[in-house]
């Protein structure tokens, strides 16, 4: 079982995260640090059928029952002024500036003249 260890990030209701007995982050400045940990785990090479949990540094208990890097790596969570938090499926944003072959929007959102 792995588990991650989360502090504060810099801003705001952010966190980073490291693998318990690791000693650089895998996540960093992340408002959801235990599916996005699971997706940085995946993508380095860590078994989806591990399972894992999380931390707050400095606690002495786990913050979740652990499940299956896999499992978590598959969700994110969501939240509306009228309904409490949720479980939802992960979707990766599109790659829209790769597929497009033009535009007269720059990437900040800035209108730019076409030449």
């Amino acid at each position: 079982m792995s588990r991650l260890i989360v502090t504060e990030g810099t801003k705001p209701g952010t966190f980073n995260a490291c693998v318990e007995g690791m000693p650089n982050a895998i996540v960093t400045g992340t408002r959801q640090p235990l599916v996005d940990g699971a997706r940085a785990m995946l993508a380095a090479g860590y078994d989806p059928a591990d399972m894992l949990t999380m931390r707050h540094a400095g606690k002495g208990f786990d913050s979740f029952e652990p499940l299956p890097i896999g499992k978590l790596a598959t969700r994110t969570y969501t939240e509306g002024d009228k309904s409490g938090v949720r479980s939802t499926r992960w979707v990766p944003f599109a790659d829209v500036w790769g597929a497009q072959k033009s535009s007269s929007v720059d990437r900040a959102g800035v209108e730019v003249a076409k030449s």
